[in-house]
Parts: C-alpha cells; sequence; structure tokens
C-alpha cells in the first residue's frame, strides 16, 4: 500500500489508521501511533495480545509528506501456532517491538479510518 502522512511519522496525534479490518473474530489494523511507553512510528495490532510498534524516525528522512510503500504480512507458524508479523517499508525489513496490550473497538472493513471510532488517517492512500 503506498500512503502519504500529513503528520509527523514518529509522533501521531493518538492512532491514525491506515487500515481496519478482521479475521476469524479478532479486530486487525495498522495506522500510526503515539502510546506512551511504545516506540512512536508504525503501530500492527491483531487481536488481544499482538500490539506492534517501530520507530519510524527513518520515516521522516527526506521530508514526512514523502510516499512511502508499506507492506506487512502476518499469520502463524506451521510448526507450534505462533502469531508473527513481518513490516517492510521502501523494501526495508523493519524491526518490530511487541508491546503486548488489548486491542479494542470493532473489525469492519475500512481503509483510513476504524470505522466507528474515528481515528482517522491524516494524509492520502493509494494501491
Amino acid at each position: 500500500m503506498w500512503v502519504q502522512y500529513d503528520g509527523t511519522w514518529s509522533n501521531a496525534g493518538g492512532y491514525d489508521v491506515l487500515l481496519n479490518s478482521e479475521i476469524g473474530g479478532a479486530r486487525i489494523s495498522m495506522g500510526v501511533v503515539n502510546q506512551t511507553g511504545w516506540p512512536k512510528g508504525i503501530a500492527l495490532m491483531f487481536g488481544g495480545t499482538h500490539h506492534y510498534t517501530c520507530f519510524g524516525d527513518f520515516m521522516n528522512a527526506g521530508g514526512s509528506s514523502d510516499w512511502k510503500h508499506i507492506v506487512w504480512t502476518f499469520g502463524t507458524t506451521s510448526y507450534d501456532s505462533r502469531f508473527y508479523s513481518r513490516l517492510w517499508v521502501d523494501g526495508h525489513r523493519v524491526y518490530l517491538y511487541n508491546n503486548g496490550g488489548g486491542h479494542g473497538g470493532s473489525g469492519n472493513w475500512t481503509i483510513g479510518s476504524n470505522g466507528v471510532n474515528g481515528e482517522y488517517w491524516d494524509g492520502r492512500i493509494d494501491q
């Protein structure tokens, strides 16, 4: 997904949702988050226990309004059913920190917001 963010990638105003969905009854979402104690940057949230973030400072290089290509993959391992999540930005894999925690809200299929609770994306989205 190609995205452009009008804010600063490492300092969102809360949780600005890029993608919100549901798989198997669990909400999944991707956006930019500013949560106390977490690395500030892109957030990947899955179900009630998986909240991953990365440091977004590198994404401000060249100006925070540059277009970025973001790819997120997730699933479970075949040998022990553990959840995994991977993130690439502009073709480079990004290290993710697992912050734990619960993930509330509804998992309706929306792009650019939570759909129900706001959390609007502050920028542009392309495919």
